[in-house]
């Protein structure tokens, strides 16, 4: 993957959504590593996180928002923990609201727009690739490497 080919152009920012509890998966892990390496500027779930967590409500929404404006793509791990996740869920309303550019990453195989009513309301028309795999990771590094922002 060259440093001139889609999203791997310039000082671009990435905000990666998940649900805390999936920050510790390898595959996302080494998606934020690549990125990282290819000179993107990923913002996740767990940094803002750690600088929202001692706001109050509006505070947090108005705090996210300010970051997404700032980011060009977002990319959206959808688990079944996602519907429970309260910090996840004002970041995909935030994401969907400014209309950013989307891909869903779907990283449990029981939780996907096929087989869940609540997934496929979520990703409607967007592109979504499954994430739950080795061979799922390399087919989303092969869709990123495409993008051009």
């Amino acid at each position: 993957m060259g440093a001139s080919n889609g999203i791997i152009n310039g000082n671009k920012s990435i905000y990666i959504s998940y649900d805390l509890r999936y920050k510790d998966n390898l595959n996302l892990q080494e998606l934020q590593k690549n990125m990282s390496k290819q000179k993107i500027y990923v913002i996740n779930s767990e940094n803002t996180y750690g600088l929202l967590q001692h706001l109050d409500g509006h505070l947090i929404t108005d705090s996210i928002k300010n970051i997404l404006d700032k980011t060009i793509y977002f990319i959206i791990c959808i688990s079944e923990k996602t519907i429970s996740s309260y910090h996840q869920t004002i970041e995909i309303n935030n994401s969907i609201e400014y209309n950013k550019e989307i891909l869903y990453l779907i990283t449990d195989k029981l939780f996907t727009p096929e087989n869940n009513d609540f997934v496929k309301s979520l990703v409607k028309n967007k592109k979504w690739l499954l994430f739950y795999n080795d061979q799922h990771f390399t087919e989303c590094l092969q869709y990123l490497s495409k993008i051009n922002l």
